[in-house]
């Protein structure tokens, strides 16, 4: 049985500057159901997903990693998309998609063309169990 979790939004006037919205760090694993972004009308834009691994990837490391590692060279972008007049986007991971403790979810939208339009994420997850 699945429990979602409360949905993680934010949102962002363009002409104010790109959407880059960060989730807080979860302290329970979970699973990334899908990413919806909406637009007040159509937007000409990249967004990117990025999956920010924390201080996981280091911890769970079976080796010893020598120099200035650090966990940013971790992080995995899973989606880039130009959307091109369109209004909404909706992301949904192929296949398994989970999260463990630490890692993030970063979520962009670039203000290239300056629309003044007003762009809103909501990030749904469900519990690991």
């Amino acid at each position: 049985m699945k429990f979602l979790k409360p949905d993680l939004t934010a949102e962002q006037a363009l002409d104010d500057g790109t959407l880059t919205y960060t989730s807080p760090a979860i302290t329970k694993p979970f699973k990334l159901e899908s990413i919806t972004l909406k637009a007040d009308a159509n937007i000409t834009e990249t967004i990117i997903i990025t999956r920010l691994s924390g201080s996981y990837k280091l911890q769970a490391s079976p080796i010893t990693l020598a120099g200035d590692t650090k966990a940013s060279d971790y992080d995995a972008v899973m989606a880039t998309v130009d959307l091109i007049a369109e209004q909404d986007f909706v992301f949904r991971p192929q296949g398994q998609a989970n999260f463990q403790p630490g890692e993030q979810i970063k979520v962009q939208c670039s203000n290239d063309n300056k629309s003044g339009q007003t762009v809103y994420v909501s990030i749904k997850r469900s519990e690991l169990r």
